[in-house]
């Protein structure tokens, strides 16, 4: 019990001493505000403004201060049933690409811009772009700030997690740019090793509200 709460005050104090310098001019929050903002961007619209979207994300494995790998994805969609999804893996000098169709219920599918052949039943449509897997520690810090993005005003917010694994230290970092209607435009995550800092994953995704232009037709009849 003793050791525990020694353990939790040194990492407690790490997240203070490294966070210090990033959030001296930002405010801090507690969890239950930044939960409350994070989750609130989903219900954001409600009056069917949005009818189209593309979510654009990159995922980056990193090794000795070099990405070993970089898997891209992007999802558009249009109310009421149409989407695709294209996937994009690099690793090493290797580029495969995955490219998905849906409309409706007909599923489609090629590989590095091969022919086109149906799917029976097609991909779901709410597939999960990209993950990191959230530290389950204690020692969390949480803040928000003014901030802008392609010269929209934005309120950017920041969660920052230590956690010790295998008697290492190792952060989470996760930032959310939120914009003036509510919507989330931005997502950057970066996990890593804490001392010295080294990180081994990082993901960034954007949020493209009515893009002009989207169209989605199915490749083949």
């Amino acid at each position: 019990m003793g050791k525990n709460l020694v353990q939790i005050g040194i990492v407690t104090a790490v997240v203070v001493l490294v966070a210090l310098p990033v959030i001296a001019q930002r405010k801090m929050i507690s969890e239950k505000e930044w939960l409350a903002a994070i989750r609130k961007h989903g219900l954001a619209d409600t009056s069917g403004r949005i009818t189209g979207q593309r979510i654009e994300s990159l995922v980056e494995t990193i090794k000795n201060g070099v990405v070993v790998e970089s898997d891209s994805v992007v999802m558009e969609s249009l109310s009421p049933n149409r989407w695709r999804k294209v996937v994009k893996v690099r690793k090493a000098d290797k580029v495969t690409e995955t490219e998905q169709i849906g409309i409706g219920g007909t599923g489609y599918q090629r590989e590095d811009g091969g022919a086109w052949h149906n799917l029976r039943p097609p991909p779901p449509e709410t597939d999960q772009l990209t993950t990191i897997d959230p530290l389950s520690s204690k020692c969390n810090q949480y803040s928000v700030e003014p901030g802008s993005l392609d010269g929209k005003p934005m309120r950017v917010y920041e969660q920052f997690a230590v956690d010790e694994v295998n008697s290492e230290l190792f952060f989470l970092q996760v930032r959310d740019w939120i914009g003036e209607d509510g919507n989330l435009y931005r997502t950057e995550k970066v996990l890593g090793k804490l001392f010295p800092r080294e990180e081994t994953l990082r993901a960034f995704t954007t949020f493209i509200y009515n893009p002009v232009g989207l169209r989605i037709e199915a490749p083949i009849k």
